[in-house]
């Protein structure tokens, strides 16, 4: 589903966007209990990728996006994730994506 959209990957997350023609931008997780074992932990790295996201809505193009969380992110503190989504969100706006249109 998402072969011909964007990928970026960085220790904790993986990130991929797509065009959805809906004029928004719309947000999905992924966080496998294999890679991040606590729920506490999965759920606190959830509430910090929505947060990131709300804030950065606006700015985004109309895509879907899929943020995948990875082992390494359990660990980190939220002041971590959320300068590694700040990049991400960064790299989006800069790049000129497919979904940008």
């Amino acid at each position: 589903m998402f072969a011909g959209g964007e990928r970026q990957s960085d220790p904790c997350f993986t990130l991929l966007a797509l065009v959805n023609g809906r004029g928004e931008a719309r947000l999905g997780l992924v966080a496998a209990r294999k890679n991040i074992r606590r729920a506490v932990d999965r759920n606190r790295i959830k509430r910090v990728i929505r947060e990131s996201f709300r804030q950065q809505r606006s700015a985004l193009p109309s895509c879907d996006f899929v943020i995948m969380i990875r082992n390494t992110a359990g660990n980190r503190p939220a002041a971590a994730l959320q300068e590694s989504l700040s990049k991400h969100w960064q790299r989006i706006a800069r790049k000129q994506l497919p979904c940008a249109g």
